[in-house]
């Protein structure tokens, strides 16, 4: 990984998104450049038994709330077994939900996460109850 590649990105990344009136976007897929795209995302949060880890190999994430709140679970993505293969074409590998160590974020409108490369994340979990939330996924190529 270039360090300076990385931040670069993500900066300017996080710079864009800063600069557009989010709460306004449609649902779709928004590409701007050659590394960075974004997702426009609403469905209904889940209980936590009906979500799975995920790991990315060459993608950042950028998981902003524009609308509700859900909880979004992170840990060492080495440390979790291959719960499948890596589609390679989304960049994703789902892995095993059996695990007892990891940190539970509450990602509320208006805040965001970074969420590097090689970090497994869990997505989707509803807070306090099933709700439909609106979200904007970064997608910033490092690797």
């Amino acid at each position: 990984i270039n360090v300076d590649v990385y931040k670069k990105r993500i900066d300017y990344a996080l710079e864009y998104l800063k600069n557009i009136d989010i709460e306004t976007l449609k649902t779709g897929t928004y590409n701007v450049n050659e590394y960075f795209y974004y997702m426009v995302q609403e469905y209904f949060t889940v209980c936590e038994e009906n979500c799975s880890f995920e790991l990315h190999r060459h993608y950042v994430d950028i998981q902003w709330m524009i609308e509700g709140a859900e909880i979004i679970k992170i840990c060492d993505g080495n440390n979790l077994k291959k719960d499948g293969f890596y589609d390679s074409d989304r960049d994703v590998m789902f892995l095993e939900n059996d695990i007892d160590f990891s940190t539970e974020i509450a990602l509320r409108s208006g805040s965001h996460m970074i969420i590097p490369v090689g970090v497994a994340h869990k997505p989707c979990i509803q807070y306090e109850q099933s709700k439909k939330i609106k979200k904007l996924i970064g997608k910033i190529k490092v690797i």
